[in-house]
């Protein structure tokens, strides 16, 4: 004979499973929470058909972005002078060494395939072109990588004007852009923001997830500082389905290239030893005055008014970082948000603190007129993690039905003001280097003169900025003659 349930009310139907079902074991109960939780950060992408029109507005954003990155360093300085170790490093590694011969050459203990690429381009082509092909190169290497988050962040950011300003953000950074622009030297770390969504995008097709597959593992083997993401890659191994953990494979071959390679003996290492150890309240200060402050005001703003306020404007602006992360944990609606938020924070804090604690010494001293400059490199990953987090939130179709439309599209449009202030302020970036030369061009000229009166198997010497550190020499039968076919 069937029982009669009794009615139930709305508090008592949520607990339904429970009433009617027998009870579960805490312990696994929790263990299902937290599976789900795990899942929920992997969503699976929206399929979507290229179509003749995308194509072709992908391709003219990626060659705009390529320009404008290019022309921020003014006049022809980006596609004239060859910035640090793209020189010394890297093109004098693929000419001199061999072009695949590069690859298995360390510097500073690491594989850096990224740049070794450019390199190996640069080193196909007459020697005369050598900048440009690294500053465009490099550039159009960035805007590649901004498309590729644009894509890789649909399932989390389903809203396309948000997505946009992320992409948009990896070609014109704020704040970081001294030391990154145009050059091979620090595409590492566009490589491991891009890291970060090839991780986290389930993408349906074969073809997107071998481009995830291609990002990691050029991401792995061009730093390892990509050993943070070992911890999501982990979530991503218990989340997926097994044909979906190819980007894990990738990340941990990867890894294990860079461990062959610190051994080797005949490693490159140019980095001086780190100075002392920094204290919590060290790392605390530098966190606060170049990723909290340029993230909120950007390098140009930034300058001017910690000049002005100190340490009282960082700890402002802490509260209002603090202030937004209580707004959002009470929000129970937006849990998904919130993981990814909490975890994108995580990831620059640990993007700023690992690095800077290894390679402490006088270039992290507070300098209340220094937010651009060296050592720059080391904020753009925190920066663009912590706007992927802001990007989450606004972009999201769960904070827009949760508010009201005209809410909605306020917010959208403040991060754009936000956005397009930063970006604007902090374009025009002069590194002082670069632009006070040598210039390519003058290198080559002078390089010709020489060789063509120096005898057989003479070295032309290149000074390129900064010249007085990475100075490096080139064969006159290389520098007088276009590229030999040689065998590797």
């Amino acid at each position: 004979m069937a029982t009669r349930r009794p009615q139930m009310n709305g508090t008592d139907a949520e607990h339904a499973d429970i009433v009617s079902e027998p009870t579960l074991d805490p312990v696994v109960a929790r263990r299902s929470r937290a599976m789900s939780n795990v899942r929920s950060l992997f969503p699976i992408a929206p399929t979507s058909r290229v179509r003749w029109r995308s194509a072709f507005s992908a391709l003219f954003f990626i060659g705009f972005g390529t320009f404008l990155e290019v022309q921020r360093l003014g006049g022809n300085t980006a596609v004239d002078t060859l910035w640090a170790e793209d020189g010394n490093i890297f093109l004098a590694g693929a000419v001199n060494g061999g072009r695949l011969h590069a690859f298995l050459v360390t510097y500073n203990g690491y594989v850096n395939s990224a740049a070794r690429l450019i390199g190996a381009l640069a080193a196909s082509f007459p020697l005369s072109w050598a900048a440009a092909t690294f500053a465009i190169g490099s550039a159009s290497t960035v805007a590649l990588l901004g498309g590729f988050v644009y894509r890789a962040s649909g399932a989390h950011i389903p809203t396309k004007q948000v997505r946009f300003m992320l992409a948009a953000l990896m070609v014109i950074m704020p704040a970081t852009a001294f030391e990154v622009q145009d050059n091979a030297a620090n595409l590492h770390w566009f490589f491991d923001f891009a890291a970060v969504w090839a991780l986290l995008w389930r993408p349906s097709n074969w073809w997107d997830r071998s481009l995830g597959v291609v990002v990691i593992l050029l991401a792995a083997t061009s730093d390892p500082l990509v050993a943070i993401l070992v911890p999501l890659a982990l979530l991503r191994l218990l989340a997926v389905p097994k044909q979906e953990i190819g980007p894990v494979l990738a990340l941990l071959g990867g890894l294990l290239i860079q461990a062959v390679a610190f051994v080797d003996p005949a490693q490159v290492v140019l980095a001086g030893p780190a100075q002392g150890t920094p204290s919590p309240l060290d790392l605390a200060r530098v966190f606060g005055v170049h990723v909290l402050t340029s993230f909120f005001l950007g390098g140009t703003l930034g300058n001017d008014l910690f000049g002005a306020f100190g340490y009282k404007l960082v700890g402002l602006l802490t509260l209002v970082a603090l202030a937004g992360l209580v707004c959002l944990m009470l929000r129970k609606s937006l849990q998904f948000e919130r993981r990814l938020v909490l975890g994108l924070s995580a990831l620059a804090i640990a993007f700023t603190i690992i690095p800077v604690y290894i390679r402490w010494g006088s270039q992290f001293d507070i300098n209340p007129y220094h937010l651009i400059g060296v050592p720059a490199r080391y904020w753009t990953v925190p920066l663009l993690c912590l706007w992927a987090a802001v990007a989450v939130v606004v972009g999201s179709q769960r904070f827009r039905d949760l508010v009201r439309p005209s809410v909605g599209m306020a917010a959208i449009g403040a991060l754009s003001v936000w956005f397009v202030v930063l970006a604007l302020s902090d374009y025009g970036i002069h590194n002082k280097y670069r632009d006070a030369g040598p210039f390519w061009n003058q290198e080559m000229a002078a390089a010709i003169t020489f060789c063509e009166s120096a005898r057989t198997g003479s070295n032309a010497t290149f000074l390129p900025p900064p010249k007085l550190v990475f100075g490096f020499n080139i064969p006159c039968s290389r520098v007088v003659s276009p590229p030999a076919n040689r065998e590797h």
